[in-house]
């Protein structure tokens, strides 16, 4: 496999020795776990680490949460997303006050109704204008919440694939599986619309939970498959890579 490929670190200390230095530059990368599994924090710690550290400018869509509570929790990382935001080198897309069913005051906002289409548009428009190169959208299931279907959602959730990989931007997208489903993500189509995966775990161990991770795929890298186990941090979440979990 050629490695002489342009990569994107992931802002995740110990994440990058697994993946052989980081993110191929553009992929598409599923996260996916369950419940307090720290999916949300992932994705924004990449968004904050890619401005802070990287200079690459990057874009949340918050659908699972509003925008001034996903402030007011990453400051507890020392993660201060009104100052990027000011600074033009973040942008945060509120979704979640349309599924909320409430205003919202935030610069960038999708109200109802919903539309796939309408959501990839603001997303372009702000990728121009930033040159954002880092894209995190939190998450699929609070998405596509309006249908009552699963043939649509699987239908919807394919053409965001296809439309998200267009905007060039290294993408998260977080997706939710219940405690003890042997399948991948929500819907069962998610894993098929990116190129890496990424797997979070958190099960009980004596009297504490314990969380792991283990890379499913990631195309155009070689990786480790194996389980490692990580924690949430003061300062972020932090993989260990010299230890393994059985």
């Amino acid at each position: 496999m050629v490695e002489d490929i342009d990569r994107v670190r992931t802002g995740v200390p110990g994440l990058d020795d697994i993946l052989n230095g980081g993110y191929p530059k553009g992929l598409v990368i599923l996260i996916s776990g369950g419940a307090g599994t720290g999916k949300s924090i992932y994705g924004i710690q990449f968004l904050y680490t890619g401005i802070t550290k990287y200079e690459e400018n990057g874009i949340l869509v918050a659908v699972e949460e509003r925008p001034r509570d996903i402030r007011r929790y990453m400051l507890g990382f020392g993660w201060d997303l009104k100052k990027l935001e000011d600074q033009n080198k973040l942008a945060i897309i509120d979704a979640s006050a349309a599924r909320l069913g409430i205003p919202s005051g935030e610069k960038y906002v999708e109200m109802r109704p919903f539309e796939l289409d309408s959501l990839i548009t603001t997303i372009n428009k702000i990728v121009e204008k930033m040159n954002a190169k880092r894209l995190v959208i939190d998450s699929i299931p609070s998405l596509f919440l309006q249908f009552e279907h699963e043939l649509a959602i699987r239908r919807e959730i394919l053409r965001l694939g296809s439309l998200v990989a267009e905007t060039g931007c290294t993408t998260i997208l977080t997706t939710e599986v219940e405690a003890g489903e042997s399948r991948l993500s929500k819907f069962g189509v998610e894993e098929f619309i990116c190129q890496g995966l990424i797997q979070l775990f958190m099960r009980e161990r004596g009297n504490e939970m314990k969380r792991s991770l283990v890379v499913r795929k990631m195309r155009g890298t070689k990786h480790s498959t194996r389980r490692y186990p990580f924690d949430i941090t003061p300062s972020g979440i932090a993989v260990f890579p010299g230890e393994e979990v059985y």
